[in-house]
């Protein structure tokens, strides 16, 4: 279950809420111009931020740390999110970044559909961020 919850729920999540805001109108390759072109630096920060997380993890050798570790389970499973995550965000980066800054997407004839793909990749990423904070503090939690 513990699968199923930390990877395909969130994205089926993404693609019913992205794909009921795109039924409804709620935007479009034109109102979301701004997004695209500003996501590439909001998305640099969160990649960094969780890479950074990964790294004091992996390399510390304090007591906590090795606390964290000797609790084999939750420790595998930080570890595999995390880079599930931070590949997440680099994708939704790159992506963001060709789609708002590149002016072949504008003349591309299913440009909404750019915009849709989009959406469903930065839901996701926001999904899966909290949900890998959570993680990271129960894991924090359980070592103390």
């Amino acid at each position: 279950m513990g699968k199923i919850l930390d990877y395909y729920l969130s994205l089926i999540l993404s693609i019913a809420v992205s794909v009921l805001l795109f039924h409804w109108d709620m935007f479009n390759f034109d109102n979301s111009a701004d997004l695209f072109q500003q996501f590439p630096v909001l998305g640099t920060c969160s990649f960094g931020f969780l890479l950074t997380m990964f790294t004091v993890i992996i390399q510390g050798n304090n007591s906590a740390i090795r606390q964290m570790r000797d609790r084999k389970k939750p420790y595998e499973r930080f570890v595999n999110f995390n880079k599930y995550v931070v590949i997440l965000a680099f994708l939704t980066t790159v992506y963001s970044f060709i789609i708002g800054n590149f002016k072949f997407a504008e003349q591309f004839p299913y440009k909404e559909w750019m915009c849709l793909v989009f959406y469903i990749l930065f839901i996701w990423f926001i999904v899966q961020t909290l949900y890998f904070l959570c993680v990271f503090y129960t894991l924090v939690k359980g070592s103390k």
